[in-house]
């Protein structure tokens, strides 16, 4: 990594802002664009030549004006949303933007607009969304059954707070309404003569129609296609429900109080739905064979792009899509009856086989990534299996999708990339001017008071703490780059913890005065440890400073070492803001702020725990974390007695 970093020097800023196709842009605290990637400009077909001119507010649809000027102007708040733009000053583009912080190593910060994350996210909530619809066809016991998943599933995913069911009764010319809601909270049966509706319409032309205002509607009124029967609705679009080819039903939504954003993609689920609803249909109704209510899904699976499967509880494949058999370049004849041992390297058969095991044993569905290397190349899958079950309740097989997200991991690493050899030149570039300031400081501490000004010794004091917490910061960034590149040589030497940790207060004892933050101490006996002395005392030093960050004014914190059995443990415990539990996962994930932190402008990089927990383990010790919200928070640090480390830190590069 660091020879790729100082190879690229020349073209820094290029890699830097261009790491990808996804759009990314900065804003001046006037609206104007201060800075974007390649792929902005090519998406509104911009110069960049032109970008002090270019107002970020202007490009903004006239629908979405009032939201991005709040969305812009209030980085603090919002950390998504959706805003539609113009395309070339007429076509509308709606994109879905996320707010990024970065915090530079001189206190500055700056907000950044992401696009494209936002599809992902909807993306694997259709994807999850279709997994609940397919097995309440595949194992409900009846319409009403569907019918509540269907409400929960477009409650959630469109727009409109309306829909309806209808059934085509030829005997008695009527249209039936067995499942008929009106803002997600009532129900209510009922039927009608046959008309000349929008539902007949859709029944007679067998075809999905969209109207996304009302005006698309009294325009098919004004051609004689429709009447109007009741309210005219704001939005409506509509799918047939087809079941061998002939319309024995509709699938709707609808709008009747105000215009809702309708649009191709919804309509396109609903046809998703639609599918399934007809294959439930064809199996409660017409007690097909179960080789045809094979087929019929078969059917379905081929409408999804994506790879789909069932399998039984001994794992052989039941069902695939041309999805599945593409993405092994296998016919079916050659997967259907399979076990994955029979179809993949020993190695990712058996990671199938135990997260299968896993998925029976819990009650909802899991969520996994998945590296498939197949005829000489890796492709990475982000899959959702869920447990099928009987009437009873009891697993009968498991139905899985998966959505190839190669490319997004390619964007994702050279993201990291590009941050990496950002951190690579501001570290290095860091540490020679550092280095000088500290000698530089020495020399006026052990100065006479004659040779220097009174007015050192009054600062003397913050400058010190804050050069020391600049080269704490360094240290995070460089032993980083180190971890990732695992090699990192641990330097091990007999070392006493008490000393290490009493020293690491003492530098920051000045920092909890001015927060009137009290420290109580338990030190117990310990013995001499096998550590790297400068590792550890980062470590102590980094979760001390994180209390005393997080802390309250007037607060205490409590700093405990003690031998228990086998293990020498160092406590660090506040009573500070606390971490939320939705935040806990990601704690120790490089670059990670908690919320609260990014709030409060709270100065952090976001490596210090990372850093730490990482020089632990390579200590062959564990580094945990236990908070809540209002209380606190309490880091715990556990050594062997006889901690021998590794030659190395683990990092992502290492066997």
């Amino acid at each position: 990594m660091a020879k790729k970093s100082r190879e690229g020097e020349g073209n820094k800023s290029r890699d830097a802002n261009n790491p990808g196709e996804v759009p990314i842009f900065a804003l001046n605290p006037d609206g104007s664009l201060k800075w974007a990637n390649r792929s902005f400009f090519e998406i509104f077909s911009l110069k960049q030549e032109e970008q002090a001119q270019i107002n970020v507010q202007s490009l903004v649809s006239p629908r979405s004006s009032e939201r991005a000027q709040a969305f812009f102007s209030k980085p603090e708040e919002e950390e998504k949303a959706l805003i539609y733009f113009l395309k070339n000053g007429r076509k509308e583009l709606p994109l879905e933007l996320r707010k990024q912080t970065l915090y530079y190593p001189n206190g500055e910060k700056e907000v950044i607009f992401i696009t494209g994350e936002g599809d992902a996210e909807r993306s694997k909530r259709v994807r999850e969304a279709y997994l609940r619809i397919v097995t309440q066809a595949l194992t409900g016991r009846s319409l009403q059954g569907f019918f509540r998943t269907l409400h929960a599933v477009l409650n959630d995913l469109v727009p409109a707070r309306n829909f309806y069911v209808a059934f085509f009764d030829q005997e008695r010319d009527r249209i039936a309404f067995p499942y008929y809601v009106d803002d997600f909270k009532k129900s209510k049966r009922g039927f009608r003569k046959k008309a000349k509706g929008l539902t007949e319409w859709v029944l007679n032309s067998r075809k999905p129609l969209l109207l996304e205002t009302k005006n698309d509607f009294l325009k098919m009124v004004e051609r004689g296609e429709v009447e109007v029967l009741g309210t005219p609705p704001e939005s409506w679009m509509g799918v047939p429900l087809m079941v061998k080819g002939k319309a024995y039903g509709v699938l709707a939504v609808q709008s009747y109080e105000k215009e809702v954003a309708l649009n191709e993609e919804h309509l396109e689920l609903l046809f998703l739905v639609s599918q399934t609803l007809s294959a439930l249909i064809l199996r409660l109704r017409f007690e097909e064979s179960e080789k045809e209510l094979k087929q019929s899904l078969a059917l379905l699976f081929e409408s999804c792009p994506d790879p789909i499967y069932v399998k039984d509880l001994k794992g052989r494949y039941q069902m695939v899509n041309q999805a599945f058999m593409n993405a092994l370049n296998l016919p079916e004849s050659e997967i259907l009856g399979k076990t994955a041992r029979d179809l993949f390297d020993p190695n990712f058969a058996e990671r199938i086989i135990s997260t299968d095991r896993e998925l029976i044993k819990s009650d909802g569905p899991m969520r996994l990534e998945e590296s498939l290397t197949w005829g000489g190349k890796t492709r990475v899958y982000d899959t959702i299996k869920t447990p099928m079950r009987n009437g009873r309740g009891k697993p009968i097989g498991i139905l899985g999708i998966s959505r190839e997200i190669t490319e997004r991991k390619l964007l994702e690493e050279s993201l990291e990339n590009a941050r990496m050899d950002l951190l690579y030149s501001i570290s290095h570039e860091l540490k020679s001017p550092l280095t000088f300031l500290f000698s530089a400081f020495e020399v006026l501490q052990n100065s006479s008071p004659e040779e220097i000004p009174r007015v050192f010794s009054r600062w003397s004091t913050p400058m010190e703490r804050n050069l020391k917490r600049l080269k704490r910061l360094v240290d995070n960034l460089v032993d980083t780059l180190r971890i990732r590149e695992a090699k990192y040589p641990l330097s091990l030497s007999p070392s006493d913890l008490p000393t290490i940790v009493k020293e690491c207060w003492e530098d920051l004892e000045s920092y909890a005065q001015t927060l009137n933050v009290r420290a109580s101490f338990e030190i117990g006996d310990v013995p001499v440890l096998s550590l790297d002395r400068e590792a550890i005392s980062r470590v102590v030093s980094n979760l001390l400073s994180n209390a005393l960050k997080y802390s309250r004014h007037s607060s205490r914190i409590f700093i405990r070492l003690f031998q228990s059995g086998k293990e020498v443990i160092f406590q660090v415990q506040d009573e500070g803001i606390g971490i939320p539990p939705e935040e806990m996962d990601s704690i120790f994930e490089p670059f990670f702020r908690t919320r609260e932190s990014s709030k409060r402008a709270l100065p952090g990089t976001g490596l210090g725990l990372y850093v730490s927990r990482k020089i632990v383990e390579a200590h062959e010790g564990t580094l945990s974390l236990q908070s809540e919200v209002g209380k606190g928070t309490t880091v715990t640090v556990k050594l062997p007695l006889r901690a021998s480390g590794e030659e190395f830190f683990p990092g992502p590069n290492s066997g």
